[in-house]
């Protein structure tokens, strides 16, 4: 059964960071339907296994995305797709 997921993250502020964003959630197993809003630092998706939330936001954190409600470092660094880095 498919549902969907939908996960608010820090660090998304432009379009060039959506769009490289979701090129690599888009490689992630059980993954579709990948809807990015960097103007509400919103990510949509769908899924089939209840794990593949748990994979997605590994991944966003592993990125530098981590979702609203993790405790986060002031010193984390992430990898900006744009040149507003």
């Amino acid at each position: 059964m498919i549902k969907r997921a939908n996960i608010r993250v820090h660090n998304l502020d432009c379009p060039q960071c959506a769009e490289g964003l979701k090129k690599e959630l888009s490689s992630i197993k059980n993954i579709s339907f990948i809807e990015i809003r960097h103007t509400q630092a919103t990510i949509a998706f769908n899924f089939t296994k209840a794990n593949d939330i748990s994979t997605v936001e590994n991944q966003l954190t592993y990125l530098g995305y981590p979702p609203f409600g993790d405790k986060i470092s002031s010193k984390k660094q992430f990898e900006c797709y744009c040149d507003n880095a």
